[in-house]
């Protein structure tokens, strides 16, 4: 099965900045560079997932170390508070978590 991870990127981005816009108008950019710096790993979870080397309780085992990973970038972006930071890392997990989804369920 074959997937476009730019546009999940893309989306993934979109979604973390649209929780943090407010408190830094001025980073997507930013944002985008620390996303594609994690991209072959989010790219190497979904391909294991859906060849099956890697169950779901894997797949929230690695998204949980590259959420961790993220928080962390995004705080260092001058964001106030790390539970916003938080709050954008998880809205861009969710994004892969429903590609992933979206994507085994064609499979299946």
């Amino acid at each position: 099965m074959k997937f476009n991870i730019d546009e999940i990127i893309k989306d993934m981005v979109n979604a973390s900045f649209n929780v943090i816009k407010n408190e830094v108008p001025k980073k997507q950019k930013e944002v985008k560079k620390i996303f594609d710096e994690h991209k072959k790993s989010f790219e190497e979870i979904l391909e294991k997932r859906i060849t099956g080397q890697y169950t779901d309780s894997d797949v929230q085992y690695f998204l949980k170390q590259r959420e961790r990973l993220l928080t962390i970038k995004l705080y260092g972006l001058k964001i106030k508070s790390k539970k916003t930071a938080e709050n954008a890392v998880n809205a861009s997990i969710d994004v892969f978590n429903k590609v992933i989804k979206r994507v085994i369920n064609k499979i299946l």
